[in-house]
């Protein structure tokens, strides 16, 4: 049995974060699409990556 990630080209912005003027986690938030996507296929019993692609954002 595996389980499949998709790691999606969301980064967190420091400067958001720690703004003074205050907002949530997800105002944060910052689509970088050059990243593109990972996708990952991981073993359930040994929480080994067993396969990896990448894909456009």
């Amino acid at each position: 049995d595996h389980v499949v990630l998709a790691e999606f080209p969301l980064v967190v912005s420091i400067r958001k974060l720690l703004s003074p003027f205050g907002g949530s986690f997800v105002d944060a938030l910052e689509w970088a699409p050059e990243r593109g996507t990972r996708i990952r296929l991981i073993d359930r019993d040994t929480g080994a990556v067993t396969a990896e692609a990448r894909a456009p954002a």
